[in-house]
């Protein structure tokens, strides 16, 4: 299944989560831009600020052509309880109705919350949401990832998956690292 990875990452965590995907699971990358990028710290503020009154963020047009592709994945950071407005604003300027959509989203804190309301926004763009994983994006986890203890997977579905690959690999950490929404 030909796949596009579409990122967003403000402080390059997420980015770092994405690109062991797009290398695990032989994915083109593409990041999302925001129109404001200059000062960090204001981008920031906007950011959440747009997050916590629902308003979405102006995102830089794609250079990737994404209707050649069956399947994409956006990757995103999850502030104040939910995706970062740059990922939404993605989701409802492109057109995604009738491809296989995943999401991954890192956070500081992994709840069902963002899932939920990522897997709505999928929905409602009409694309097959077969699933999204959350991520606590500690050093734990990065290192983990770095190492290829933990992988991602993609399944015959369009789903993903995280898997412990080295023995000995703290499957708890995993487990507690990890929601996924089905």
């Amino acid at each position: 299944m030909k796949t596009l990875i579409v990122c967003y990452s403000f402080g390059g965590k997420t980015k770092k989560a994405a690109s062991y995907l797009a290398d695990q699971i032989k994915a083109d990358f593409v990041q999302l831009q925001t129109t404001r990028n200059n000062v960090r710290l204001f981008s920031l503020i906007t950011g959440i600020a747009c997050t916590c009154f629902h308003r979405s963020q102006e995102i830089l047009p794609l250079e990737e052509d994404i209707s050649s592709y069956e399947r994409i994945i956006i990757a995103g950071p999850v502030w104040a309880g939910r995706p970062a407005p740059a990922v939404q604003t993605f989701i409802h300027q492109y057109a995604l109705a009738g491809k296989v959509t995943c999401g991954l989203l890192t956070c500081a804190k992994a709840d069902r919350g963002p899932l939920s309301f990522l897997r709505d926004e999928l929905q409602d763009a009409q694309s097959h949401c077969a699933n999204i994983i959350a991520i606590h994006m500690d050093p734990a986890m990065l290192r983990s990832l770095h190492h290829k203890e933990i992988q991602f997977i993609s399944s015959n579905d369009g789903k993903l998956r995280l898997r412990a690959e080295k023995k000995g690999t703290d499957t708890a950490l995993l487990r507690e690292l990890c929601l996924e929404e089905n």
